[in-house]
């Protein structure tokens, strides 16, 4: 998922179960309360494969006239001119020019918004009235002023290993979440504008780890991020091996990169912890040909080990999202947990190089 998570009540971890958020949604009702307004903020570059989908999933909605939908679209591929064709009342679409990146393109979007919670997510993402219902719920009682959810792949990418690994690590982690957590995922997390308004908006020059800087921002500011795992926004999950490495890349890089700014030391000793685990990995395993068989076993258990991690954590994910443990699962365990050990390493070389710090 991207953000760890940790409790912060009374000093104990509590786990939310279905029950509770049968007991939290309780009290939304039927109909959305008149005097709220949503503006959703999405920044989309070269996302012509998901944009239409993306705002027709939002148009669909039903019962929120209070919300609307400020797109910042941009890239080669006409990602811009296909928002434009579904423009309207309800959809404003702002061209995304080249080299801007999504903390610009998210702040112009804020300078258009006008409602009274702001509403983040991606282009590579949709809709359901469940989805935003749950995320909105404690808001509109005014439990909280920050809400993060979870996410989910979209139906059609069900059947792809890699996914499946991503999904149910994903789901086995949200059924742990406590109602209290230290971070917002970026593609689904509401907040009042006010809040927003409080930690500087966008304004900051941040060229990467925009999410994760809003949520250390956040933090630094006093701000309470509750949670709501029964939100599940269906996303486009990276399905191709480049895609998923470096996605983790950049994630873990950003947290090398913003960390320190923040006194966040756990989330940097998270990263070079990893590093270590991948550098003894990697060296035993190169090492074998002058070192021995001994140092090839070495390298051979330290990956077993985690994989036999990351397997339990996926069997817990299969029974709540009732996915059958099959052995196309166990392998796509095993080249997803072989990406996580080569990402950190990538990362940490990111993080030392000057030109490759602000690249996406």
């Amino acid at each position: 998922m991207g953000v760890r998570i940790r409790a912060v009540i009374d000093g104990e971890v509590m786990v939310l179960t279905e029950s509770n958020i049968a007991s939290d949604m309780s009290g939304f009702g039927d109909l959305w309360p008149t005097d709220l307004s949503v503006s959703v903020l999405v920044a989309a570059w070269n996302e012509s494969n998901n944009i239409e989908r993306h705002i027709a999933s939002f148009l669909a909605l039903d019962g929120y006239a209070n919300m609307d939908l400020i797109v910042c679209a941009g890239g080669q591929d006409g990602t811009h001119n296909l928002a434009m064709k579904l423009a309207g009342p309800r959809v404003k679409v702002l061209e995304q020019h080249p080299g801007e990146g999504k903390q610009r393109a998210l702040n112009r979007c804020l300078q258009q918004a006008s409602g009274d919670v702001i509403l983040l997510t991606d282009a590579g993402c949709y809709f359901t009235e469940q989805t935003v219902r749950a995320l909105l719920d404690p808001l509109v009682r005014g439990a909280a002023t920050v809400v993060t959810g979870v996410s989910e792949p979209a139906p059609d990418q069900r059947d792809d290993a890699l996914v499946l690994y991503q999904w149910l690590t994903d789901r086995a982690c949200a059924a742990e979440m406590p109602p209290i957590v230290d971070g917002v995922l970026g593609r689904n997390c509401a907040m009042l504008r006010s809040v927003l308004d409080d930690i500087g908006g966008f304004d900051a020059p941040v060229a990467t780890g925009t999410d994760y800087f809003m949520s250390r921002r956040l933090v630094e500011r006093g701000h309470v991020i509750h949670t709501a795992p029964s939100s599940r926004m269906a996303s486009i999950y990276p399905s191709s091996p480049t895609a998923y490495l470096n996605m983790w890349r950049r994630w873990n890089k950003n947290l090398l990169i913003h960390g320190p700014r923040f006194g966040a030391w756990r989330d940097v000793r998270g990263v070079l912890f990893g590093f270590g685990i991948s550098g003894a990995m990697f060296g035993c395993a190169i090492g074998a040909p002058w070192f021995g068989r001994r140092s090839f076993l070495v390298s051979t258990g330290i990956l077993g080990a985690c994989v036999l991690s990351r397997w339990r954590r996926v069997q817990a994910g299969s029974k709540l999202a009732r996915v059958r443990v099959s052995p196309r699962l166990l392998a796509g365990t095993l080249f997803g947990t072989a990406l996580d050990l080569i990402s950190v390493p990538l990362a940490v070389y990111d993080a030392l190089i000057p030109w490759r710090r602000a690249r996406w």
